[in-house]
Parts: C-alpha cells; sequence; structure tokens
C-alpha cells in the first residue's frame, strides 16, 4: 500500500471498456484516512448488494462482461484475467478488483494451479465514480 502523509492508498485492480467496447486493465486508490489505533480507514462506499460465491478448480470462463458495476474480492485463491486488448494478469489472494466491462468485448478468467476460489462480490451503485484513475 503507498502513502503520503497521513493516508494510505489500497490499490484496486480495474477491467474497463473503452468507447468501442475494448476491455483494459487499470489501476486507481482508495484514499484512507489515519484513525490512530484502529489503522487506516477509507470513506464508506455504498452497496447495492453482495454475493458470496465460490468457482471450482477447473473454473475456465470464455469471453464475458461483468453483470454489474463491483468490486470482487479475491478471499483464498488466485484468478487469472485476460482483457480484449490482449493483456493477461494474475490477481491474487487478497487482492481487490473493480469491474465496469458491463458492455463491449468484455474479458475472460480462469482458476489458477487447478484451485477452487472463494470471492466476494460487493455491488455498487450506479453512481459511484472511480477515483482517478492510470488507464
Amino acid at each position: 500500500m503507498a502513502s503520503s502523509n497521513n493516508h494510505q492508498k489500497f490499490p484496486i485492480v480495474w477491467i474497463y471498456a473503452d468507447d468501442n467496447g475494448e476491455s483494459h486493465f487499470g489501476l486507481f486508490h482508495i484514499t484512507m484516512q489515519d484513525n490512530g489505533n484502529i489503522g487506516h480507514l477509507s470513506q464508506v462506499i455504498p452497496m447495492t448488494g453482495m454475493i458470496f460465491r465460490e468457482t471450482p478448480a477447473d473454473y475456465n470462463y470464455s469471453w464475458h462482461n461483468a453483470p454489474r458495476r463491483q468490486f470482487i474480492v479475491n478471499i483464498n485463491a488466485d484468478v487469472e484475467i485476460t482483457v480484449s486488448d490482449g493483456e493477461t494478469k494474475v490477481i491474487r489472494q487478497g487482492e481487490v478488483m473493480f469491474l465496469e466491462d458491463t458492455t463491449g468485448k468484455g474479458h475472460c478468467s480462469k482458476s489458477v494451479d487447478n484451485k477452487p476460489r472463494l470471492s466476494l462480490f460487493l455491488s455498487v451503485n450506479d453512481d459511484y465514480i472511480v477515483p482517478f484513475g492510470k488507464k
């Protein structure tokens, strides 16, 4: 986690579609404020729902769009994701993604090391604005 003064920045892997429908990876950070003994906290991000998910060890899902704008937290295993511009990344257990490629060409995802994966999906309001990220 990056820090500056009394702020911490929590990294979020971002998957988005451009105006031509091509999906890409990006990165943005959630700023957190120093809250003393309890550590650093972000502002509350309103959510519309939460889904618990388990994917099988042989999970390999071809091209698809995110069904909604959502954060995904990998709990216990990694996932490999390929976006339509050809880039592939392994998102490690404990990392957080934000998916908003709800239209366009989408992305592919598959299990890593033949491990089942637990993840948590956190849907956001339509008016959630991604903090300035690196596209």
